[in-house]
């Protein structure tokens, strides 16, 4: 890695795989809604500040029942979890997540 491509935030870093449960081919209007949640979660971290991770739209826009987000530090899991569950919930997604 070179210096510019160093995560900003010191500690150790942790990588929240988030998972869909719901069957996109039971709900043809799924995919789209799961792509729209990414791009939310995409914006969360990218404007909540330092550590709270990184989500790679590419990821996003081609996900069919999970992406992740990268780079976020230790201190932040609890609370991009916690997030990620209730944002999920208010567009009534039901969704996994698991931290590598």
């Amino acid at each position: 890695m070179r210096g510019g491509d160093v995560p900003i935030h010191d500690g150790p870093m942790r990588t929240v795989l988030i998972r869909f449960v719901d069957d996109p081919v039971q709900d043809q209007g799924l995919i789209h809604r799961l792509r729209n949640f990414g791009e939310d979660v995409f914006h969360y971290v990218r404007d909540a500040g330092r550590g709270m991770g990184e989500v790679d739209l590419a990821e996003v826009d081609s996900a069919k029942d999970l992406f992740l987000v990268r780079h976020v530090a230790a201190s932040k899991v609890r609370r991009l979890r916690r997030w990620l569950e209730d944002e999920a919930a208010r567009q009534n997604l039901h969704i996994l997540t698991e931290v590598h």
